[in-house]
Order: C-alpha cells, then structure tokens, then sequence
C-alpha cells in the first residue's frame, strides 16, 4: 500500500491533483486506513506512469481515462498517433512561416531573432513608458534634431531591454518604408534621426 502523500511526492505532483484523478476514475478509489487514504501501490503506480505518458502526449484527460479503459491500450499505435499530430501542426507552422515571411518582405523588414516566448509580456509590462516618449514627440509642433536623436535612441534602448535588438537597417525602414504608417512626427522623428546620425 502507497499513501496519498507518498504517491504526490513519488510522481512530483500534488495531493489535490491525485485526488482529482481518483474523482474522474483515472485510478482507483484509495482505501481509508486509520484516517489516511491509502492506494494499492503496484496498481495505482502502474496508471500513473500510464497517466504521465499520455500527458506527455498531449492527450486531454477525457481521453486518457478512455485510453486507459481500452483493452487494446497500445503504446507504440499512440506514440504514432501523436507523431501525426506533431507533423501536422509542423506543417500548419511552415505554412505559417512563409506567409509571415511574404508579409516581411512586403515591409522590407529583415527577421529579427526572438529568443524568448514570453516576449509580448514583457513588452506589455513596460509600454506605458514608451507610449509616454511617443505622445510626447506628437504633441510638439515641431520635432527638433535634438528630440528626434533621443526619441530613438530611446526606442531602441527600450526594445533591447525587452529582448529586441534593433539595427540601424530596422530603423531606417521605420523611417523611410511608406508601408509603415506612423504618425507624421513619429515618422520625421525617425527619418531626421536616420539623416543626421546614420548620414541618409
């Protein structure tokens, strides 16, 4: 007999999650021995390494619990199963891939390395300060050379803490590419910096 305790620590998990499992019948119903609930050990262990497989899978656990009740429970027919998922959402992908590469193209923008995936996050948690530098250059009649460098320096400066290292060839396409609408400041701000510090 294994605990309900010793079973959480066993497959790193939490008592709640084994006591969930034993709600919706993944495992059997533990047994109640001087107040603490009790599993057979070989059994429920035997199902959770099921359990854990499956996830690994990606399975949902309404089908791991219909997987687990089919005698013709076989490992091999479901790694392929899932093999065929994992390629087809990798073509979904690639598809995916070119059509944002043609969109790209279409900005004459040159893909950048993201090397996090929780980048939007990030960017959300600290927009409030660049929006702050932009209503401020909106908001000048005229945006000087002084203005336009520290607006953009600061832009780029901003990214990078977020993980976004812009080249001088990202700004310039800000800057100068008409598909990329700006507002009329914005965009002097980034074309005056591109002709005073990079010489365009």
């Amino acid at each position: 007999m294994i605990s309900i305790t010793e079973l959480a620590k066993l497959f790193s998990t939490t008592i709640r999650t084994i006591r969930y499992y034993e709600e919706i019948g993944l495992i059997e119903e533990a047994t109640r021995i001087k107040g603490m609930r009790y599993f057979n050990e070989n059994e429920v262990i035997h199902k959770m390494n099921n359990i854990i497989f499956l996830k690994s899978l990606h399975f949902p656990l309404k089908d791991i619990k219909m997987t687990l009740e089919n005698s013709l429970f076989v490992k091999p027919l479901l790694l392929n199963i899932r093999l065929g998922f994992v390629q087809i959402e990798i073509k979904q992908l690639i598809d995916e891939i070119n059509q944002i590469l043609m969109q790209l193209q279409y900005y004459n923008w040159k893909p950048l390395e993201i090397a996090e995936n929780n980048i939007f996050n990030k960017l959300n948690e600290g927009y409030s300060e660049l929006s702050y530098k932009e209503q401020a250059i909106d908001k000048k009649k005229t945006v000087s050379i002084e203005d336009s460098i520290n607006f953009v320096e600061f832009y780029k400066t901003w990214h990078e803490k977020v993980g976004i290292k812009l080249s001088d060839e990202h700004i310039k396409t800000i800057a100068f590419n008409k598909n990329i609408i700006l507002t009329p400041n914005l965009k002097s701000a980034f074309q005056t910096y591109c002709k005073n510090i990079k010489g365009e």
